[in-house]
C-alpha cells in the first residue's frame, strides 16, 4: 500500500514550545508580591523601632539633664565648681538628637518624599565632625564623671537625692550610660533595614554610608566600652549599698561577681559583691556588714564536706555546701550556699584575685622574678 505523501498525520509535527496556562502565571506573580509585602512591612517595623527607640533615648537625656543632673546644682548638693565636668557634652547630645528625632518624625509626614534611609544618612553626613566630636568627649569624659559622682559618698544630701531617684526608677548611673548605649544600637538597626532593601533601592547607598559614618564613632566606644560598663556596674553598686564608707569606683579595680550566701549562726542571707582587690558583704537590706581586703581571705571546705563525693552518695544539699570564710583582723565565718558548685566558685575566683594582687604586690616592692614565682606557686599548691 502506498503511502500518502500528502497525508500529514504521518509526519512528526515540531516540537511546541510550553505553554504556561494563566493560573500558573498568576500563581507566581502572586508568590512575588507576598515576598516583596513581607519585605516591605519588615523595613517598616524597623523603621517604626528605629523612630519610636529614638523618641525614648531623648527623652532618657531629658531626664539625665533636667530631673538628675540639674536639680543636683540648683538645690545646692554639688558644688558649681563640678557643673561642667558632669554635664560634659550632654547637652550639646541632647540637642543634636531633638533635632535629628524631629527630622526622622517629618518622614512619616505627607508633604515630605524623603525616605527615612535618606533622612539618616543626611542628618548624620552634614553634622557628622560634630556628631564624633561630642560623643568623643563624652566616652573620654565619663569615667571622671563617674569617679566625680563616687566620691561624695559621704554627701548625705546627695545620696538622699540619688536614692530617691532611684526609687522613682531614675538611677543616675543607668542614665549616664544612656549614651554609651545608643550609638552602637543604630548600627543594629541599620544593618537589620539594610538586609531587607534591595541593592537596587535607593535607599541602599544611603543605609550603606549611614552605617559606616555610625561605625565610625562606635569603633572610639568599644575601645572605652569594657571600662565604661565596669565604672558604671560599680557606680551602681555603690549607690545601692547603704552604710558604705568610701567609694568603690576606681580604674584598677574591676566587679567580679555577686554571689548570696547565708550566715550559717544567724541563717540571715548576705550579699556578697567580689572586686578584684575587695568583698563586700551586705545583708538583705543592702546594708554594708563588711568591706575585706582581697588579700587576707581564705575559703575553706567544711570538714564534713567531701569534695568527691558524687551527687547519688552525697548526703543533705545544706552539708555539701557548708564552708568557711577566713579574713585577718575578723576571723573565721560559716556560711551555708545553695550548691557546692557556687562554693567552689567563690573560693576559685578568690584564689585568683589574691594571687593576681600578691603578684602585683611583688612587682610593685621591685622582688626578683624567683620570689614573684615563688609565691605564686606557693599559693597554687594550696588549692591544688
Amino acid at each position: 500500500e502506498q503511502e500518502n505523501e500528502n497525508d500529514i498525520s504521518s509526519t512528526p509535527s515540531p516540537q511546541s514550545p510550553p505553554i504556561m496556562s494563566p493560573m500558573s502565571t498568576e500563581s507566581s506573580m502572586s508568590n512575588d508580591s507576598v515576598h516583596v509585602d513581607m519585605i516591605e512591612r519588615q523595613r517598616h517595623f524597623i523603621e517604626r523601632e528605629l523612630v519610636s527607640t529614638e523618641q525614648t533615648y531623648v527623652d532618657g537625656l531629658n531626664t539625665l539633664l533636667h530631673e538628675l543632673i540639674q536639680p543636683m546644682f540648683d538645690q545646692k548638693f554639688v558644688a558649681h565648681t563640678h557643673y561642667e565636668k558632669i554635664r560634659s557634652s550632654l547637652p550639646k547630645i541632647y540637642a543634636f538628637h531633638q533635632i535629628f528625632l524631629a527630622e526622622l518624625q517629618q518622614v512619616n509626614h505627607v508633604e515630605t518624599h524623603r525616605s527615612l534611609a535618606n533622612t539618616f544618612n543626611d542628618c548624620i553626613q552634614k553634622n557628622e565632625q560634630h556628631f564624633v566630636d561630642i560623643y568623643s568627649i563624652y566616652v573620654q569624659q565619663y569615667n571622671d564623671i563617674l569617679h566625680l559622682v563616687a566620691a561624695m559618698n559621704d554627701n548625705t544630701q546627695l545620696t538622699a537625692f540619688l536614692k530617691e531617684k532611684r526609687k522613682e526608677r531614675k538611677p543616675l548611673s543607668s542614665f549616664l550610660i544612656l549614651p554609651v548605649q545608643r550609638v552602637p544600637r543604630y548600627i543594629l538597626l541599620l544593618t537589620d533595614l539594610l538586609k531587607h532593601t534591595e541593592s537596587e533601592s535607593a535607599d541602599y547607598n544611603d543605609l550603606s554610608a549611614a552605617l559606616d559614618r555610625v561605625k565610625h564613632i562606635t569603633n572610639t566606644i568599644n575601645e572605652n566600652k569594657r571600662k565604661i560598663e565596669n565604672a558604671s556596674q560599680c557606680l551602681q553598686i555603690q549607690q545601692s549599698l547603704n552604710g558604705l564608707k568610701q567609694p568603690i569606683v576606681d580604674d584598677r579595680r574591676r566587679f567580679i561577681q555577686q554571689f548570696i550566701f547565708v550566715k550559717k549562726e544567724i541563717k540571715h542571707q548576705r550579699l556578697f559583691f567580689l572586686f578584684s582587690d575587695v568583698l563586700i558583704i551586705a545583708n538583705e537590706q543592702w546594708r554594708v556588714k563588711l568591706l575585706l581586703n582581697v588579700r587576707t581571705l581564705d575559703v575553706k571546705m567544711s570538714d564534713h564536706c567531701d569534695e568527691q563525693q558524687s551527687p547519688a552518695t552525697s548526703s543533705t544539699a545544706t552539708q555539701l555546701a557548708e564552708f568557711k570564710l577566713i579574713s585577718a583582723g575578723v576571723g573565721n565565718v560559716m556560711y551555708v550556699a545553695q550548691t557546692m558548685d557556687d562554693v567552689k566558685l567563690f573560693r576559685r575566683l578568690i584564689t585568683k584575685q589574691r594571687v593576681t594582687l600578691i603578684a602585683f604586690d611583688l612587682k610593685k616592692r621591685n622582688a626578683t622574678i624567683g620570689s614573684i614565682q615563688d609565691e605564686l606557686n606557693r599559693q597554687e599548691l594550696m588549692y591544688d
